[in-house]
C-alpha cells in the first residue's frame, strides 16, 4: 500500500509538472511559422508559382492577393508577456505543493483492513483480532481493545504492534460467546500522525 501511495504521488506530481511545461511552452515560446499558402519543397516558392513557366513567374503582377517570397519565413518572436514568469513560478510551486501533500498523506498510517472484517458475522470466534495499517506504527503509542455490547473489556490485554510487522496491530481474545463486539484502536504512525477509530463484528451460533 505504501508503494501504491508513492506511485500515486509521483503520477500526480508528474501531471502537474507536465501541465506547467505545456503552459510555459504556450506562453514563453510562441514561435509559429506563418505560412501564406502551399509552397514547393526545396524552392521556397509558392506552389502555384512553381508550376508556371519562368517567364510567367517574372511577369505575374503583384496584386493585393500576391504574397511576397519572405512571407513564409519565421515571424520574429513577440516579447514575453510580463506576467509569464510569475505564472511559471506559480505552476512550479503548485507542483511542489501537490507532491508534498500527497507524499505526506501516503506516509500517514491509516487502517487498511481487519480480521475479522468490520460488520461481519462469524460462526467461529477468532483467537486474535488483527488490524493492518498502511504504514509503520509506534509500538509505545499504539493500542487496541475488544469490548462487548455492555462495554466490558474482553481481550487478554496483550494488544500491541506485531514485532515482525510494524504495520500490524493485534490483540488476543478468549473464546468469545455469541454476541456483538466492538474493537477500539488508537495508533501513532512513525511520522507522528495520530489515527483512531472503531468497528464491530458479531459472533453467531
Amino acid at each position: 500500500m505504501r508503494a501504491q501511495h508513492a506511485v500515486i504521488a509521483s503520477v500526480l506530481a508528474a501531471a502537474v509538472v507536465a501541465a506547467a511545461v505545456t503552459a510555459a511552452e504556450s506562453i514563453v515560446n510562441p514561435n509559429a511559422v506563418i505560412v501564406a499558402g502551399p509552397r514547393l519543397h526545396g524552392t521556397g516558392r509558392p506552389l502555384d508559382d512553381a508550376r508556371l513557366p519562368r517567364t510567367a513567374q517574372r511577369r505575374r503582377p503583384r496584386g493585393p492577393g500576391r504574397v511576397s517570397r519572405g512571407a513564409g519565413r519565421r515571424a520574429p518572436a513577440p516579447p514575453v508577456m510580463g506576467y509569464s514568469l510569475l505564472m511559471l513560478r506559480g505552476l512550479a510551486c503548485a507542483a511542489v505543493v501537490v507532491a508534498l501533500a500527497v507524499g505526506s498523506a501516503a506516509a500517514h498510517a491509516v487502517l487498511d483492513r481487519t480480521d475479522p472484517r468490520a460488520g461481519v458475522s462469524v460462526k467461529t470466534a477468532p483467537s486474535q483480532v488483527k488490524l493492518w495499517f498502511t504504514g509503520a506504527l509506534e509500538p509505545a503509542y499504539s493500542r487496541v481493545q475488544v469490548l462487548d455490547a455492555a462495554g466490558k473489556r474482553m481481550d487478554l490485554g496483550d494488544g500491541g504492534v506485531d514485532t515482525a510487522n510494524p504495520a500490524l496491530l493485534r490483540v488476543s481474545v478468549p473464546a468469545l460467546v455469541p454476541g456483538t463486539y466492538r474493537v477500539v484502536w488508537h495508533v501513532l504512525s512513525v511520522d507522528s500522525h495520530v489515527t483512531e477509530g472503531q468497528f464491530s463484528f458479531q459472533v453467531i451460533r
